[in-house]
């Protein structure tokens, strides 16, 4: 028996070592690239979500008696909070990163 894990980290090595020589083109490296990123986020997505579904059955579901009403109050509040917080973060940091050079692009804030 062999582990997974060494297993996939065996044949990651192989076909980096193998694949780098067999992909010649630009067009096919930036196509396999893309195509990786969106395997990555498909798959923390999957992750996440699977998460709070497992947070919110396992937590606030079975213990429906513990929270109450307030307590949704609360979180919006401490949802909205951080989002304020953000966005004070991103003005005060803003012209630093401006003046080094990184750039700030007002949709990716």
């Amino acid at each position: 028996n062999v582990s997974g894990v060494l297993a996939v980290l065996t044949l990651g090595i192989l076909m980096s070592g193998f694949g780098v020589t067999a992909i010649q083109t630009d067009e096919a490296k930036q196509m396999l690239h893309s195509f990786w990123t969106l395997l990555c986020w498909i798959s923390d997505t999957i992750i996440f979500v699977l998460a709070g579904v497992i947070i919110v059955q396992d937590g606030f579901l079975k213990h429906s008696d513990v929270f109450k009403a307030e307590d949704w109050g609360y979180l919006v509040a401490l949802y909205l909070g951080l989002i304020a917080i953000r966005c004070v973060m991103i003005f005060v940091c803003s012209p630093v990163l401006r003046y080094t050079g990184y750039g700030m692009q007002p949709r990716v804030c």
